[in-house]
């Protein structure tokens, strides 16, 4: 809207098309604009699309409509505080991998009303997988190779070891997951066998 006011200023009044924040500023007072240019970037917070690197051993096993867990550590905004959880289901699977970190983009839309989630930052994904078998993590030194096959060894007794094939999943740091016919130590201790 146009207009002049009491004193002779002109005002200028810009009706967004939506609601959101203001995340870009083009324009600057003095600066001449046309009906082209874009003068603000205006984006809503209130629902985000994440996007997941998921590792290619794992894609077969990913599919749309799974669940998505998105973990916020420090809750994004004090270093120390809880974690903040965020829930949804994945939308899509790229149809390529990336050849330099060889994974697959996946792409899940989450609910974010008090605006914790922002562009660019970073976060831990949790995919419920429709895999038989579980997980469990191991240290990456743990996990040996012979010939074709990765193996780790379990503790029978204090003396003896079995090894037993497995298959390398995703890690985090020094430890990796694996696939196979092991049980996690602390589900050990809920059967009552540690």
């Amino acid at each position: 809207m146009v207009g002049v006011s009491a004193r002779g200023e002109r005002s200028y009044t810009l009706a967004a098309p939506l609601d959101g924040v203001v995340a870009h500023r083009h324009a600057t007072v003095g600066h001449f604009v046309n009906d082209e240019e874009s003068l603000f970037t205006i984006v809503d917070t209130s629902v985000v699309v994440a996007e997941i690197d998921i590792p290619e051993m794992d894609v077969p096993r990913v599919r749309p409509g799974i669940p998505v867990i998105v973990v916020l550590e420090g809750g994004g905004v004090l270093e120390g505080s809880v974690p903040v959880e965020f829930r949804g289901r994945l939308d899509s699977i790229a149809p390529e991998i990336d050849p330099h970190r060889r994974t697959a983009k996946g792409r899940v839309t989450l609910e974010n009303p008090e605006g914790l989630l922002r562009a660019n930052g970073f976060a831990r994904a949790r995919l419920e997988t429709d895999s038989k078998g579980s997980t469990v993590m191991v240290p990456r030194g743990a996990l040996q190779r012979a010939r074709d096959v990765h193996l780790v060894f379990v503790r029978l007794a204090a003396d003896l070891f079995e090894a037993r094939v497995v298959e390398p999943l995703a890690g985090n740091g020094e430890f990796i997951g694996v696939r196979g016919r092991l049980v996690a130590r602390a589900a050990l201790a809920e059967q009552g066998l540690e």
